[in-house]
């Protein structure tokens, strides 16, 4: 019996054994295995212009200057690293580190920050086994960080700054508590969401993602990563290192990160000594705060590389600021003639929105159209030498303010007031009223009040047209001849049957309705025309004009006819009558 049970308790042990280390070789691969889509840079670069197109612009005009270029440096491992360089002739350089199994292209819109708005030089490294670079396994910062030292040596400056996001933010943390090259008078490290420890940050995934806890498949794990690529979870601390780090540090969290807990980020703060800032950008999720907030993500990293820190977390920015607003203003234009986004739904508010898909659905459905939409936003049919300017912003109350802005144009110089709502914690455009032309303001105009009334007309409009729908006949000397059927659709009135002279139907006739009068027509070259404007009249008949002509019909009738709702169908015909009209 006792034998019995050790051989069961050693083929249970036996089957947990293999179970832990099988799990722990696809944790191990699961969390360090390269993007096998990595090398695709074409679309690393469709990704990063979707998400981000104002880095589009800023990329064309490097390629066109020749300006971003490929370098490659040999890491004391034997392997060959990629980054991209811009150089603006500065004597200031950033170093912008990507995320997990990212690369550098899908970061540039960080990199267009440093070089397009603080004018600083950029080296943009792909990190262990990501983009262009050699290696086999993710690193998750802790040896990277002697890869970006050896970026940081190369490209050396008086004054420098490296900003990592994610796993490049806690690479950025990493190196942080490392002694740095000599000779460098400024250095300043920003990170954006990175994680305060490997152990913390995986633990974590496990229990969220799998349910499991860190017991015992974590330690496994962690020791076979040990053996197989030199590092464990547990040495690689970004805590440690901010504990050790001398230099300003920036640290910069979404509230709504679940991927790496907003928490993470406050003993991180607390560890560092000396000169630190702390943002918590208010909604954002992971690695998204830039894209929530790009104007204060901007202003935060102006703040900091100039100096201003005063070792305290950054208050929230006042939105309810015309400065601020106008820097609303500029991202917003900033989007003009790009085809990225929907512009509308991104910058203006909830109720615009709304009552522009309900005017878009209608349009589509009757083919009228009551107002150029996207205009403004989308900034359609924009001339080279567009230009706007917003003149002066005033009337700003918690939910609203107004924008007077100057819109030149194809020569023409344009008037108009952006009405702003703030809500979902930013400002949208909720209106654009007072638009003119030269100076000549038509203060009555609205674009919402203009679509309103659309709405209404086209739902008044469809009203009056399903009092039409059904069949109608003419009856002309005792004789049918004139059948329409008319239907509602989704694109409005349509005729859907136009028999004449019960020789010919039509099944394509063009029709339109102006609330007033239905037109209709159609052409046959082997068989004939037809054309009709027709009407409602005090009784219900449908009257009006009509021209009709058929091949076996020797005269073109061109005058006035009468039609009757449901007055005959095609069983109630009766037998048509000879005509001296027919032709031989």
């Amino acid at each position: 019996m006792l034998k019995k049970t050790l051989w069961t308790l050693t083929i249970v042990a036996a089957i947990f054994v293999v179970a832990q280390i099988g799990g722990s070789f696809y944790m191990l691969d699961y969390s360090l295995a390269p993007d096998p889509n990595r090398m695709d840079t074409d679309s690393c670069f469709r990704q990063q212009f979707e998400a981000y197109p104002e880095s589009k612009a800023w990329v064309d005009s490097l390629r066109s200057l020749n300006a971003l270029r490929d370098t490659f440096l040999t890491m004391p491992t034997g392997e060959r690293h990629h980054a991209f360089y811009v150089d603006r002739g500065s004597t200031r350089t950033a170093v912008v580190i990507h995320g997990w199994r990212d690369c550098a292209i899908k970061f540039f819109w960080l990199a267009r920050i440093y070089e397009h708005e603080l004018g600083y030089n950029v080296v943009m490294p792909e990190l262990h086994a990501c983009g262009e670079s050699e290696g086999d396994a993710i690193q998750m910062g802790w040896k990277d960080r002697l890869d970006v030292m050896q970026w940081v040596k190369a490209f050396q400056m008086d004054t420098m700054v490296v900003h990592g996001v994610s796993m490049g933010a806690a690479t950025t943390m990493m190196l942080s508590g490392e002694t740095m090259p000599e000779g460098i008078k400024d250095l300043r490290f920003v990170e954006d969401c990175g994680y305060s420890c490997v152990w913390d940050e995986f633990a974590g995934q496990l229990k969220e993602q799998f349910g499991l806890p860190a017991f015992p498949l974590m330690y496994a794990t962690s020791l076979f990563c040990k053996l197989r690529y030199g590092w464990s979870f547990g040495e690689a601390s970004a805590l440690d290192q901010v504990k050790r780090c001398r230099y300003p540090m920036l640290f910069i969290h979404g509230s709504s990160d679940t991927f790496v807990p907003t928490n993470m980020v406050y003993p991180l703060y607390e560890a560092k000594q000396g000169e630190k800032a702390l943002w918590i950008a208010n909604g954002a999720e992971h690695a998204l705060s830039y894209r929530e907030h790009k104007a204060e993500y901007i202003q935060k990293i102006r703040d900091f590389v100039t100096g201003i820190t005063n070792n305290s977390i950054i208050a929230p920015i006042d939105k309810h600021t015309e400065t601020y607003i106008r820097q609303r203003i500029d991202t917003i234009y900033s989007y003009v003639n790009s085809s990225a986004l929907n512009l509308d739904s991104a910058f203006c508010s909830q109720r615009y929105n709304a009552l522009m898909e309900q005017t878009i659905q209608l349009h589509e459905k009757t083919g009228y159209v009551c107002l150029d939409y996207d205009h403004w936003i989308m900034g359609q049919d924009c001339s080279p030498e567009w230009t706007y300017e917003a003149k002066k912003i005033e009337n700003i109350t918690d939910s609203t303010a107004e924008v007077e802005m100057d819109i030149r144009n194809f020569g023409k110089h344009n008037t108009m007031t952006l009405q702003m709502r703030y809500e979902r914690g930013d400002w949208f455009v909720d209106d654009f009223v007072s638009c003119g032309e030269n100076d000549n303001v038509d203060k009555t105009y609205s674009e919402v009040a203009q679509m309103k009334d659309f709405v209404t007309e086209m739902l008044q409009l469809g009203d009056r047209a399903r009092t039409m729908t059904g069949y109608w006949g003419w009856v002309y000397e005792d004789t049918p001849e004139l059948l329409l059927r008319l239907v509602m659709t989704d694109k409005g009135l349509e005729c859907t049957e136009c028999t004449i002279y019960r020789l010919h139907s039509y099944h394509n006739v063009k029709t339109s309705f102006d609330g007033e009068f239905l037109y209709l027509e159609d052409f046959s070259e082997k068989e004939g025309k037809i054309r009709l404007k027709l009407k409602l009249d005090d009784i219900g008949d449908l009257t009006g004009e009509a021209y009709i002509e058929h091949r076996y019909v020797k005269d073109v009738f061109d005058g006035t006819i009468t039609l009757r709702k449901d007055f005959f169908y095609y069983r109630d015909m009766p037998q048509r009558k000879p005509l001296s009209n027919y032709a031989e």
